[in-house]
């Protein structure tokens, strides 16, 4: 008789560039491959000029989940009234996260404004209100070289507020370990994984330190067992480099099933 495993399984996602296609390629490439993919939607006029040609029909995501990565390149200040500059800015995001509505994303990932603690944190509130009012698809707070998230009010996190999304290679790369110690880390909801390489250089996970294979483990060892692990990697043959290195961090926290 099959002995009964007691060990969680590892989510993980990759994104929606991995081989040189439009989406609708990359999501015909992963769909057996992968079991979620995260809608990399960086560039806002990039993406809202996206074609049905550009984005998957439904007939070919067969079982795969969707998240969404909103802009980078939102207009947050476009007025000195962060409510007026909030709106402009959620305007343009979600009209592209609504490119993917029918796809049933079931996240999104926001980079906060590279503004200081207080002004980015009355954006960050207006954003989510207006967020709320539309969606109830759970927004994710990315730390960035920019922002790492420390100088924003804490009330912005938790139940009814933005969940984390933590991105290993910023932190590793950036120094921004203090995130590890805040109670924002226990609402993290997926975890970029890649290596940093000195930077923000998305390398394999391959290319991770001996000191940062150990700062990997402390992140997973701090976070939930059922978060996404996201292997932020912008290449397939990376995404099979990587894919054992993040499974053997994960058994060496989460134990391995027998």
């Amino acid at each position: 008789m099959p002995r009964k495993t007691l060990f969680p399984v590892m989510r993980w996602a990759v994104p929606s560039f991995v081989i040189p296609d439009t989406v609708a390629g990359n999501v015909r490439f992963l769909r057996d491959r992968v079991p979620e993919v995260a809608l990399c939607f960086f560039e806002t006029g990039g993406c809202l000029a996206y074609t049905d040609a550009d984005l998957p029909a439904i007939g070919e995501t067969a079982d795969l989940r969707f998240h969404v990565h909103l802009p980078t390149d939102l207009a947050w200040e476009s007025g000195e009234d962060p409510g007026q500059a909030a709106a402009a800015a959620f305007r343009n995001a979600f009209s592209v996260f609504s490119l993917a509505a029918y796809l049933k994303p079931r996240l999104a990932i926001l980079h906060p404004p590279a503004a200081d603690g207080v002004r980015a944190s009355d954006l960050l509130a207006a954003f989510l209100e207006n967020w709320q009012s539309v969606s109830d698809v759970p927004l994710c707070l990315e730390n960035t070289p920019e922002s790492p998230l420390t100088d924003l009010d804490q009330k912005l996190f938790g139940p009814g507020g933005y969940r984390l999304c933590l991105d290993a290679g910023h932190l590793m790369g950036y120094h921004q370990e203090k995130l590890l110690d805040l109670p924002i880390l226990q609402s993290t909801s997926i975890i970029h994984w890649s290596a940093p390489c000195g930077g923000d250089r998305h390398h394999p996970l391959t290319e991770l330190t001996q000191t940062e294979r150990e700062t990997a483990r402390e992140i997973l060892r701090r976070t939930s067992e059922e978060c996404t692990q996201l292997i932020e990697v912008f290449s397939w043959q990376g995404i099979e480099a990587s894919l054992p290195v993040l499974r053997a961090l994960w058994e060496d926290v989460h134990g391995t099933a027998v």
